[in-house]
């Protein structure tokens, strides 16, 4: 078992579509136990393979962080994995013509979320984490969370369901915010005296001496 790394966008790995898993792939049990292990510790309610760089089939929602109606879980009471965990191997979706808008957020799309249109209900044919073939009816908000997971499958992240402006407004939010984070770590490894004395881009071309002799000069001039 171990934490794997949530791919983001852009990465172009995030639009790939992904391919069926088969019983007989020993990786499958890993990787399910994996994305456990990922969602436990970026505190996620759902997963798709594909956001940790694997185009399986396979879906995980931890049905402990939703609002799932106490009917679903006791059904899915024998499919969850520690009692929240509900996995969907190779799911299909057949949704209701009836929509329902709501504020989505994503792990592979950061410090953003927005509003999208969902179907309000669908019915899932699926594959067990135990390999049992299922089907089962969702209502909402159930039903818009295995529509989300389910995208990442198609290589469709909660932008491209967005207008092209609201979909470009938060794709410079985030290209924003990671620069600004960027450039706070490369802030961190500035020798603190060379930040006194102008800036890293003051810094870059002077000697040694050359600080030592304008260090020097502050002593004397804050006498």
């Amino acid at each position: 078992m171990a934490y794997r790394k949530v791919l983001q966008w852009p990465d172009k790995k995030l639009q790939k579509k992904s391919e069926n898993v088969v019983k007989e792939d020993d990786s499958i049990v890993s990787l399910m136990k994996d994305m456990i292990d990922t969602l436990k510790i970026e505190r996620g309610a759902g997963l798709a393979a594909p956001q940790i760089g694997f185009n399986q089939n396979v879906v995980v929602l931890d049905l402990g962080e939703m609002e799932s109606p106490s009917s679903i879980t006791q059904k899915l009471s024998d499919e969850l994995v520690d009692e929240r965990y509900w996995f969907l191997l190779n799911p299909k979706l057949d949704t209701s013509r009836e929509t329902q808008s709501w504020s989505e957020g994503c792990l592979s799309v950061p410090w953003v979320s927005e509003d999208v249109v969902r179907h309000s209900a669908c019915t899932v044919n699926y594959v067990t984490s135990n390999f049992e073939t299922k089907s089962i009816s969702l209502g909402w908000p159930l039903s818009g969370a295995v529509q989300h997971e389910c995208d990442h499958l198609e290589g469709i992240l909660f932008l491209d369901r967005l207008s092209r402006l609201k979909s470009s407004r938060l794709k410079k939010s985030i290209s924003k915010k990671r620069k600004k984070i960027e450039a706070y770590k490369e802030n961190l490894f500035i020798d603190p005296e060379e930040k006194k004395i102008g800036g890293k881009k003051r810094n870059v071309t002077l000697s040694k001496k050359e600080i030592k002799k304008r260090r020097l000069a502050r002593k004397i001039n804050s006498r």
